[in-house]
């Protein structure tokens, strides 16, 4: 069936869903949290946003 409320719902590709998965499980603590799996977190956190900076050519 055609799927057309993309204001309501945007379906995820299945790379996405399993990345996200991944991510979910590894990095459990919050990134503002001041122990070692926010610390773990909070630095997954800078690396992505650096690497989507660079892809998009801007700064962090």
């Amino acid at each position: 069936m055609p799927y057309f409320d993309y204001t309501a719902n945007t379906p995820a590709c299945e790379e996405a869903l399993q990345r996200f998965c991944e991510v979910e499980r590894r990095f459990i603590g919050n990134a503002n949290s001041n122990h070692e799996a926010g610390h773990a977190a909070k630095a997954f956190l800078a690396q992505v946003t650096d690497s989507i900076a660079k892809l998009l050519g801007v700064n962090p």
